[in-house]
């Protein structure tokens, strides 16, 4: 069984604990991808008993390119690729030593600051709270426990990718969902999958926030937010409005 610890779109947090123990009991090997959480949120190992688990170096402020896959001892495992010994026989090719050494690095950094993200916490719920003020009908995507650094809203009457790009203009990062799917004018399958519904899915809007974000980010990052999503939706309603 494969499941993401935390969702790369909306940052729910998946019970892979439990998961992992119930494929224990039936002999199923469990894998999960810790990307998302890593730095966000503990992971212990010892209370998840996981077969295998996956990191990426870029998402705790490290070098691209780098990252890690935790085998536990006799998981049933077979390498992807078989073209050299490296790894242990594990994946071939040489090893990237100077992006490895800032992996490392930065994730002693990011164990270190894991009670910040409590701090991380607050702005982000500061930031969708200035913005679901500022919007009526706007709402969070998720209740559900997340990771304590994305925020993902949706917000009506707007076009997430045409917000997205009057966002940059203002010099607000921002995507409709995850950063692999970016540019797509698809409404979200995780959204979809979630049971809601493609026009309202169109207008979802996820902004991330980091232990180095500052409070007065975020409050411009709120009003900036507000007044783009407001024009947007002004902008579609007098768009189809013309077109009748």
């Amino acid at each position: 069984m494969a499941v993401m610890w935390a969702n790369s779109e909306t940052g729910a947090l998946h019970p892979v604990e439990a998961l992992a123990a119930g494929c224990r009991e039936r002999g199923v090997p469990f894998f999960t991808d810790a990307v998302q959480a890593a730095g966000k949120v503990p992971l212990d190992l010892r209370r998840v008993g996981a077969d295998l688990l996956s990191l990426s170096s870029h998402k705790i402020h490290g070098p691209p390119g780098a990252g890690a896959l935790f085998v536990r001892r006799g998981a049933r495992w077979a390498p992807g690729t078989t073209a050299g010994a490296q790894e242990g026989g594990r994946r071939g090719g040489t090893e990237d030593v100077p992006a490895l050494a800032g992996f490392g690095a930065a994730a002693e950094a990011a164990r270190a600051a894991l009670p910040a993200e409590e701090g991380v916490r607050a702005l982000r719920d500061r930031l969708e709270e200035g913005i679901l003020a500022a919007l009526p009908g706007a709402r969070r995507t998720v209740s559900a426990p997340r990771v304590p650094n994305t925020a993902h809203l949706l917000l009506p009457g707007v076009e997430g990718e045409a917000l997205v790009l009057r966002l940059d203009g203002r010099g607000v990062a921002a995507s409709t969902g995850s950063a692999c799917a970016t540019g797509t004018m698809e409404a979200s399958y995780v959204l979809r999958a979630m049971g809601i519904p493609a026009r309202e899915a169109r207008g979802a809007l996820r902004l991330s926030l980091s232990r180095f974000t500052t409070a007065e980010e975020v409050e411009r990052g709120a009003r900036i937010v507000a007044e783009e999503a407001a024009a947007a939706a002004a902008s579609l309603r007098g768009a189809r409005g013309g077109r009748r």
